[in-house]
């Protein structure tokens, strides 16, 4: 039985490691153009 709870508690963090993966994923995922939006001002000011 221990062994068991052992095993289940193992997928368990597992599953919830990749859930909070993906919610990361999500959250900074929109955040692309923003990040672009400021390399291209970086970009350009720099050429000056």
């Amino acid at each position: 039985m221990r062994r068991r709870l052992a095993f289940i508690a193992d997928q368990v963090g597992w599953l919830l490691g990749d859930v909070a993966c993906f919610l990361l994923l999500i959250l900074f995922l929109p955040l692309v153009p923003v990040f672009k939006m400021f390399e291209g001002i970086r970009d350009r000011h720099e050429d000056e």
